[in-house]
């Protein structure tokens, strides 16, 4: 990395920051599932340990991870029982992404198109808010932009090294959100979906990885021998008063037109246009390389899935799959900017102040109701 990249990216990270503080602490959110967590880490703090975290809306046998309890507990502990102190972390590491994501973009492209990323990344209005959600599921986003990291270190630069990351950080990552667990079981994919473009994985790198993932999901092996949740889950799929699953293409049409809303321009059409949209970018970008599109595509179509297959629209479900759609942005970016730079800045303009328009008008008022849910309970209140 040279020394002008490096001042680029630094700019863009206090540019993220900036952004991301803007009306901190005002908008803090605190309500039903803030009060249960602070509860939850101050009784871990008195020795009360737990292995089994909030429970889901999905399934009345599955429960998230505990991680987040043992992370926060010290943090109130040494903020002397201050919510605002928790909040600004997950805001901070929300706006460390500007780093991640720059370089997932290096090791796919170039440079170039890693600090487009970063800087798309950095005025998403959708990322504004990953940094306000005040809960076990924004402290899952660097992690799972950290998955992808070390997937893009495996896939683009032949370093086995990414395997034993991806498999460490989707432990981490589904310890805050137990829907992320599509990160683990298509872990294997990737691997085998790319593995000619991979050089041959040593038997120690895949030791560690498979280490590494059961460190990082050893509370939910301790929660199972104990409550046996995810087997009760199996067993009562398709039972009337079980789990069960069905598909939603209205959802799905849903999830993509936000995508397009909350990062690159707001759209007021039919999530139609907005699917034909990111179909010609990513047949655009298979023209010009099949090896990246796969990769960003399948992605993509991960943070889609739970949308496909869930009843809900909440942010969440999606945790970082709009990341790669900012990737494919950039990339179209830098394209017509070799072509066109007058299109190209015209393009940049309207992708800026869409995201800042919605950046002043609504994260004043915290969170929206599809990140927490009844909005409005704000600290200031």
């Amino acid at each position: 990395m040279t020394n002008n990249t490096l001042k680029l990216l630094l700019a863009i990270f206090f540019l993220a920051l900036f952004l991301r503080l803007l009306y901190f602490p005002g908008n803090v959110y605190f309500g039903n599932d803030q009060a249960r967590d602070a509860y939850y880490s101050y009784e871990v703090l008195r020795g009360d340990l737990k292995v089994v975290g909030p429970g889901m809306t999905f399934s009345k046998y599955l429960h998230h991870g505990v991680l987040f309890y043992y992370i926060m507990a010290p943090v109130y502990f040494l903020a002397q029982g201050s919510p605002y102190v928790p909040a600004l972390i997950i805001l901070l590491l929300n706006a460390l992404g500007t780093f991640t994501v720059f370089f997932i973009g290096k090791n796919i492209y170039n440079e170039k198109i890693g600090l487009w990323t970063a800087f798309l990344y950095a005025i998403s209005f959708e990322q504004t808010q990953y940094a306000l959600f005040f809960s076990h599921p924004g402290m899952a986003l660097p992690f799972v932009l950290l998955y992808y990291l070390g997937l893009s270190l495996l896939v683009f630069k032949n370093n086995s090294k990414g395997l034993i990351l991806s498999a460490f950080c989707a432990g981490i990552a589904t310890q805050f959100h137990f829907s992320l667990i599509i990160l683990v079981i298509l872990l294997p994919f990737f691997a085998l979906a790319f593995k000619p473009k991979i050089r041959k994985i040593k038997i120690k790198d895949f030791s560690f990885a498979i280490i590494a993932l059961a460190i990082s999901m050893s509370t939910f092996i301790v929660a199972e021998l104990k409550f046996k949740q995810i087997f009760s889950f199996i067993t009562t799929l398709g039972q009337s008063d079980g789990s069960s699953f069905s598909l939603h293409s209205d959802n799905f049409l849903h999830a993509v037109n936000r995508y397009i809303n909350d990062n690159v321009v707001i759209v007021y059409w039919s999530p139609i246009i907005s699917l034909l949209i990111i179909t010609f970018s990513f047949w655009y970008l298979y023209k010009k390389g099949k090896k990246a599109t796969a990769f960003l595509l399948i992605w993509f179509l991960i943070g889609c899935i739970a949308y496909l297959t869930g009843s809900a629209t909440t942010y969440y479900y999606g945790i970082g799959g709009s990341v790669s759609l900012l990737i494919v942005v950039a990339f179209g970016l830098t394209q017509i900017w070799l072509r066109n730079k007058n299109f190209a800045a015209v393009l940049l303009f309207i992708i800026i102040a869409s995201n800042l328009f919605q950046i002043t008008t609504i994260n004043p008022k915290g969170p929206i109701d599809s990140v927490m849910a009844p909005p409005g309970l704000l600290l200031t209140d």
